[in-house]
């Protein structure tokens, strides 16, 4: 017994010895976690001394950058990830100290819980403005929580009786832990650990669980993220819960701080304070918030204390943010990263991966054999029924007065190849669309496998059977290729965001579940361990293309929808495109197909569909369409 543990060890250290181009790869980490130190360094001994009795304005000043860093922690998931820019986060800082505040005094109530009520306030205050607010987009969604800010701060003044108005509410003390009341030092170690602890949680939700690439896929590539099962507004909104619990949190934690509490201590400028910080430490990055909150909070106290520079503080101060968003404009902890790959990217490559070591690759590998393992996860699908994959009955779209659609019927067999043939502008896309729930047709009705399809529902579709893929690819260029077709799986998972904020076994084990289904998809479409590894968006064409087929397996469906998915394929890579798509069939999957190469449908089709001007043109194989006269002068032109 003894012997098997010593080998186990051994085979622990081998299996997990850093080495050189694994530490590089994760140079930016390496970097944030210095940052912090240096600046809890400085905190310690540069802005105006050490912390004792003597420096009490400089612990409130430590502890208010602890409190700002967690609300631009929060800030990060829905402007950095999710990209909703909000520029409206001290009100939501604001409500929850506001809420700590008059629990506290006005209904005796202990100061922790007060603290979790003003954090879960903050965050059910979120929901109704996210039904109003989540709906807009770029910057109109920022200049509606701008406003946002002032409606809270009027709210507060009206509202005397509750709020104090202008004079606001006094006689706030510090928290207890048991019998110790925290001072100001307290305080702050504990502020710190809480940072740390929120800190740890959201990297591993955003970096070891679906909700992370989720998020990033909203953002990116909202109509992959719909194709894959993911609601966009139920994402958004999830991620404005989040951050505003953090937000509503951070304030109901302030309000002890400084004893009394007025809608002067919440000016406007401090949330664009939240966003400068993440910007400029790295938007949509997890070290980002930690680094810009450090960086912008500890340079003007550093300026306003030179008296070479006091009077020129704010331009100095502007000037620097000015030249970072010129030279550094990923933020600070992008840059880093960016340098370090440029330092030693070609260390990093002896890993045998990295964003650099596909650049030049040839034709992808040959396809493998029917006993691939990601045909065994086909196999192991809900059985199909019902004689057809796909009814449509009179569907009839209109836009304007284009008429995409019109009255269009359409039967496909299941375990078939079918193809929907036709020239430009006759309604093929729009008729895929209509499909998986992008479009709502006007007039129709449609069933999967005898089961009705809800219209206008495209992240319902995968759950129905229904995947597909797009004339241009819709990767996300920043993801390897792995992570952008473990994507394809997020709709068979089962672990919520609450779960997700903790390394618990489940969720190790869904991480595990879907990285292994997602190799065997990506070897399946005749890729291999490179491809897997690099950042998506430096692959060629060809290869985004054959791995936006792999997100789609890995989604376990039982129909396929291609639209045009040999367009930049070579010749050889077109071979293994027919030996994958027959292998696909021969699982059991069903495959429509929308392609113009008509030597590839006549080949690779069981049956096909001509549509010309979004109408029914002919039905049949591809001997009886080739010889049809209405085919021949309405797409072959002879």
């Amino acid at each position: 017994m003894a012997a098997s543990n010593i080998a186990r060890m051994r085979q622990w250290g081998r299996t997990f010895r850093p080495t050189a181009p694994g530490l590089l790869s994760n140079a930016h980490w390496l970097a944030g976690a210095a940052f912090l130190v240096l600046g809890i360094l400085w905190l310690r001994t540069g802005i105006g001394g050490s912390w004792s009795s003597d420096s009490r304005q400089n612990l409130y000043l430590a502890n208010l950058m602890l409190l700002y860093m967690l609300v631009a922690l929060g800030l990060n998931v829905i402007s950095g990830y999710v990209g909703a820019a909000s520029i409206g986060h001290i009100a939501l800082f604001a409500i929850g100290a506001y809420t700590e505040a008059i629990l506290t005094t006005d209904y005796g109530w202990h100061v922790w819980p007060a603290v979790l009520a003003g954090a879960v306030v903050a965050m059910v205050a979120s929901l109704p403005l996210g039904l109003i607010l989540l709906r807009l987009s770029g910057w109109y969604f920022s200049v509606v929580t701008l406003l946002l800010v002032v409606v809270v701060s009027d709210l507060i003044l009206q509202q005397k009786e509750l709020t104090g108005g202008g004079a606001g509410v006094f006689g706030l003390t510090m928290p207890y832990i048991g019998n110790h009341q925290l001072d100001s030092r307290d305080y702050l170690y504990f502020i710190g650990g809480l940072n740390v602890v929120v800190f740890l949680m959201l990297r591993y939700l955003i970096d070891c669980t679906r909700w992370g690439k989720a998020f990033i896929a909203v953002r990116q590539a909202e109509p992959a993220a719909r194709a894959v099962g993911i609601h966009p507004f139920v994402v958004q909104e999830s991620a404005l819960m989040i951050s505003a619990f953090l937000a509503g949190l951070a304030g109901a934690l302030f309000a002890p701080l400084p004893g009394i509490i007025n809608p002067d201590s919440f000016p406007i400028l401090d949330s664009i304070f939240f966003l400068l910080a993440i910007l400029a430490g790295g938007m949509g990055t997890v070290p980002g918030p930690v680094v810009g909150t450090l960086a912008l909070y500890i340079v003007p106290q550093w300026l306003n204390r030179q008296q070479a520079l006091k009077d020129y503080s704010f331009l100095v101060y502007g000037l620097l943010l000015l030249l970072l968003v010129i030279f550094l404009p990923e933020g600070i902890s992008g840059g880093v990263r960016r340098l370090w790959y440029q330092l030693f990217g070609r260390w990093m490559k002896q890993d045998g991966g990295g964003a650099g070591s596909i650049a030049a690759t040839g034709a992808a590998s040959a396809a493998p054999g029917t006993d691939h393992q990601a045909l065994q996860y086909l196999r192991q699908g809900p059985a199909a029924s019902g004689d057809f994959a796909l009814e449509t009955v009179g569907l009839s779209k209109q836009f304007g007065d284009l008429v995409a659609l019109d009255d269009l019927s359409v039967q496909v067999r299941r375990g078939t190849i079918h193809a929907i043939i036709g020239p430009n502008g006759s309604g093929k896309t729009t008729l895929l669309n209509v499909v998986s729930g992008f479009y709502r047709p006007d007039r129709g009705s449609m069933k999967c496998f005898g089961r009705t399809l809800p219209p206008g529902r495209a992240s319902r579709s995968i759950r129905r059977g229904v995947a597909r893929t797009f004339q241009v690819p819709q990767m996300l260029p920043a993801l390897t290729g792995l992570e952008n077709v473990m994507l394809g799986c997020h709709s068979g998972g089962k672990v919520t965001m609450v779960d997700g904020l903790l390394p618990l076994p489940h969720v190790r084990r869904e991480r595990r579940r879907f990285e292994a289904r997602a190799r065997a998809c990506i070897e399946l479409v005749g890729l291999g361990e490179k491809e897997m590894r690099a950042a998506c968006g430096q692959l060629p064409f060809a290869h985004q293309r054959l791995l936006e087929i792999a997100r789609a397996v890995a989604g376990e469906p039982r129909m396929l929808l291609l639209d045009e998915p040999a367009s930049g394929l070579h010749p050889d890579e077109v071979r293994q495109f027919i030996t994958l798509i027959r292998l696909l069939r021969d699982s059991g999957m069903t495959i429509v197909l929308v392609e113009h190469n008509f030597a590839l449908v006549g080949e690779l089709s069981d049956s096909i569909t001509v549509l010309d001007a979004g109408m029914l043109l002919a039905e049949g194989d591809i001997h009886a369409v080739r010889h049809d006269p209405k085919v021949i002068e309405a797409y072959l032109g002879a």
